[in-house]
């Protein structure tokens, strides 16, 4: 075919009508002129266009069928118009009015066409609404009043998605939900997907990925034909379905995206604008329903803190209630009866009195003690001294030291060193000990091991008791919750023992779990790492 002439007359005309999208093609369907407002209009630069950098761009905007029928265009006619349903380089879907004239040669012949584009979509919309996008309000209305009526989250998104697969007519529809990172996007609901793949299959929104590319985008973003798309990559999960084009929508949720909303043909499917707007209405609707379901769940674990805060406030009052009672009694008894009565005690007498006292305001220190230790360490306003110590050593030293008359206390201890402030294990040791003779019957065995696996040294107190009460395994170590059983011992205690271990034993850089022996009883264990040699600055004077 005879090429384009490009004299200057030529170009002068076209520069001329600079404010109309004007785009010249030659019978092979390459584009010769684009001019500035057609890039304002479709998005590509004249330069992209010329270079190849989108492939065929007519076929593209128009489809394959436009150029193979070029020829034949004006055989009849001396120009041709029609409105095409086209996408723009960021992927919304446009109706553009295109009138085409031929360009001819001196002798006559057509050697190319010249293209005037204008944007119509907002008159073919208006008069697309009168007719079949009832059926779409319709069903915008159903999700609506759907999500009004106090549905659940994922009630709604089911019916959300089955009303886009009936009404778009399309076999395959995906509700994707970013996670925390926003990297990725869930498949939180959707049609015609396997089992399985609901609540698994995860979407990188990273890269030259439609679902990344429309987030952020208040539109919606077509695309036609995954067989020639060049903007993006199709996801391996599209591609295995079969898709052909997708339509997408981002979900919005106090002022945010939170998710894409998209519905998927297995065939070439020309998605019209109407289609886009429903889409869009339905994604507005998910993306509220999102947020909405953010705040519930934000509010519902903020009333289970108050709620757990309740409890704990009532556990505190009735432990320290009477822990604090308890001694108070009976120091005022016995400061009263030295008094009034001291004149007429027995020396013996008196020093019974005076161990009482100081026994009971011991006591009553301890409790204190323990109260302002378990805030401190949960502030993290102690800091850990460490220096390196025998912990076989430690341990032997502060079981021998601890009240276990009624027990019978076995140790098994590899010889194992580690940086330790040692004051503090110390107390975890000893509370562990303490906890498990005060919740086990009188002249039953307790264990202590002590060894070392890879750089972790660990610390076993293990018992032959009752055991811990399964509902209160989660919570064994928050402050004041106390298990079953737990008046075996004549003082039964605060339940900040195992609470301050907890805060020691992560001040060390450690864990500690406990759990139910197969056997019967607990089992309280402690890991340390060996080979950590850091230290604290101890700018906060530890206790």
């Amino acid at each position: 075919m005879a090429p384009v002439e490009r004299d200057g007359a030529w170009y002068a005309g076209i520069a001329q009508a600079a404010g109309q999208a004007l785009v010249v093609v030659d019978l092979d369907g390459q584009v010769v002129f684009w001019n500035a407002a057609a890039e304002r209009l479709h998005g590509w630069s004249a330069g992209e266009v010329r270079s190849g950098a989108y492939g065929d761009t007519l076929d593209a905007l128009f489809g394959p069928a436009f150029t193979a029928r070029l020829p034949g265009v004006f055989a009849d006619h001396g120009e041709a118009s029609d409105v095409h349903l086209v996408r723009h380089r960021d992927g919304h879907a446009q109706w553009v009015s295109v009138v085409a004239t031929p360009l001819r040669d001196e002798g006559g012949a057509i050697v190319g066409v010249v293209q005037a584009h204008t944007d119509v979509t907002d008159t073919h919309r208006t008069a697309e609404l009168g007719g079949i996008d009832a059926s779409h309000r319709a069903a915008i209305a159903a999700v609506s009043r759907r999500a009004l009526d106090g549905a659940s989250f994922a009630e709604l998104m089911d019916a959300a998605v089955a009303n886009i697969a009936s009404e778009l007519g399309v076999p395959l529809v995906t509700l994707l939900e970013l996670d925390e990172t926003r990297e990725h996007l869930v498949l939180r609901a959707g049609v015609g997907w396997d089992d399985g793949l609901i609540g698994s299959t995860t979407l990188s929104t990273t890269g030259a990925r439609l679902p990344g590319f429309v987030i952020g985008k208040d539109r919606v973003v077509v695309v036609e034909d995954w067989r020639i798309e060049r903007r993006f990559e199709r996801p391996e999960l599209y591609a295995d379905a079969g898709i052909v084009s997708s339509m997408s929508t981002e979900l919005r949720g106090r002022g945010a995206t939170v998710g894409v909303l998209s519905a998927h043909a297995t065939e070439q499917r020309p998605f019209s604008v109407v289609d886009a707007d429903y889409l869009h209405a339905i994604g507005r609707i998910l993306g509220a329903a999102i947020a909405r379901d953010a705040i519930d769940q934000q509010l519902g674990a903020t009333i289970q803190r108050l709620q757990r805060s309740e409890e704990i406030r009532v556990s505190f009052l009735r432990a320290t209630s009477h822990e604090l009672r308890t001694p108070l009694t009976v120091i005022a008894g016995v400061a009263e009866t030295l008094q009034h009565h001291q004149d007429h005690l027995e020396p013996s007498q008196r020093r019974e009195l005076l161990d009482r006292l100081t026994t009971n305001t011991d006591r009553l220190q301890r409790l204190i003690g323990d109260l302002l230790d378990v805030d401190r360490l949960a502030s993290g306003l102690v800091v850990a001294r460490r220096s390196a110590h025998d912990l076989r050593e430690l341990v032997e030293r502060v079981v021998g030291e601890s009240e276990h008359d009624t027990h019978r206390i076995t140790l098994e201890l590899e010889p194992v060193t580690a940086e330790v402030d040692v004051p503090k294990l110390e107390r975890v040791v000893a509370n562990l000990v303490a906890n498990a003779v005060r919740h086990t019957p009188e002249g039953t065995a307790i264990t202590v091991r002590l060894g070392r696996q890879g750089p972790d040294a660990w610390l076993r107190v293990e018992d032959d008791g009752p055991g811990i009460d399964p509902h209160h395994l989660e919570r064994i170590f928050e402050p004041f919750v106390q298990g079953r059983d737990r008046h075996h011992h004549a003082q039964p205690g605060t339940g900040l023992g195992l609470a301050l271990a907890r805060e020691i034993v992560q001040l060390h850089g450690g864990d500690i779990r406990a759990d139910n022996r197969p056997e019967g009883g607990a089992r309280f264990e402690v890991t340390l790492p060996v080979d950590d040699t850091s230290r604290d600055a101890p700018d906060t004077p530890g206790r």
